[in-house]
């Protein structure tokens, strides 16, 4: 199982090391297409993954049900370790954004493929969906309060596209309508350079990073994202009537390291993107071995 994951994430770290020594040379400014992936390239990612899924809508609800109560909790529980370690209010907003969504497209789908097979690979795409609109709700919100009123971070909310992207792929589908293959073919070609980009961009931010941002908090994060949110799945599965393959799925994808595409959204509003980049980047390197572990204790 860990040489399956290595060779997952090497072509992973290759691309954000490409991107670092990219901007080492060219010293490139992030924001620009750090903006142009958040508000283009990622709707359309988000778009096709809801747009072309085929799972049942008795499984969308308890995912969405489970996703809920995952991000209700760990929220409560990073504003409780927020306040011990005393965290100002942007490191706090970071550390939610970097505990609590994770890479469950790039690296929990292929990884599930190969562990639970193909019923696990669809459901993990699912999951991926779902968490999609957290991310875009609860996790934009928490990246605008880092500055803003609560209002304010409220219309930052609405300001995403990907969420209205969300909105219209499960309208189509389950109204059964589709769009035209030559306009579906731009969508897709988008959706396929979403990843890459975000991986570059990634690198980017990571050479970018100041020498002066919140270590601690960056190591807080990637021990939760690692270790603690998993084990709050795992006791969260007890609790809902989740059969097990389904169990499986839902432990290993809160296992996966920081999302790339919350690392745009700390960026988009200025919440402490060194802290959530440096952590994405951290866990990603550490994830072989926590996920080692749990996939031999899953399977």
């Amino acid at each position: 199982m860990s040489v399956y994951v290595i060779e997952i994430l090497v072509p992973v770290i290759f691309i954000i090391l490409l991107g670092y020594v990219a901007n080492f040379f060219l010293k490139m400014d992030v924001s620009a297409p750090s903006r142009l992936t958040l508000y283009i390239l990622l709707p359309a990612l988000v778009f096709n993954s809801l747009y072309t899924s085929a799972t049942t809508s008795a499984e969308f609800i308890m995912l969405f049900c489970f996703l809920a109560l995952f991000t209700a909790l760990m929220v409560g529980l990073i504003t409780a370790v927020g306040a011990v370690f005393a965290l100002d209010r942007k490191d706090r907003s970071a550390l939610v954004l970097a505990s609590t969504f994770g890479n469950t497209g790039y690296l929990g789908s292929p990884i599930i493929l190969f562990a639970l097979g193909q019923q696990g690979f669809e459901r993990a795409l699912l999951y991926m969906v779902c968490q999609q609109f957290f991310m875009f709700t609860v996790g934009v919100f928490y990246a605008a309060s880092s500055k803003n009123s609560v209002r304010r971070s409220l219309l930052g909310v609405l300001r995403m596209p990907s969420l209205y992207a969300a909105v219209l792929a499960y309208l189509l589908r389950s109204a059964g309508l589709s769009i035209p293959p030559v306009l579906y073919k731009g969508i897709s070609m988008m959706a396929g350079a979403a990843l890459p980009v975000m991986l570059l961009i990634m690198g980017m931010q990571f050479h970018a990073l100041s020498a002066g941002f919140s270590k601690k908090t960056m190591a807080l994060g990637t021990a939760m994202k690692l270790v603690i949110a998993p084990l709050l799945a795992y006791g969260l599965v007890f609790l809902l009537p989740v059969e097990r393959e389904l169990s499986s799925v839902l432990v290993l994808q809160t296992a996966m390291p920081t999302a790339m595409n919350i690392a745009l959204v700390s960026m988009e509003y200025d919440a402490a993107p060194d802290v959530v980049c440096g952590t994405a980047m951290l866990s990603t390197v550490l994830c072989p071995m926590t996920l080692s572990i749990l996939l031999w204790l899953l399977l």
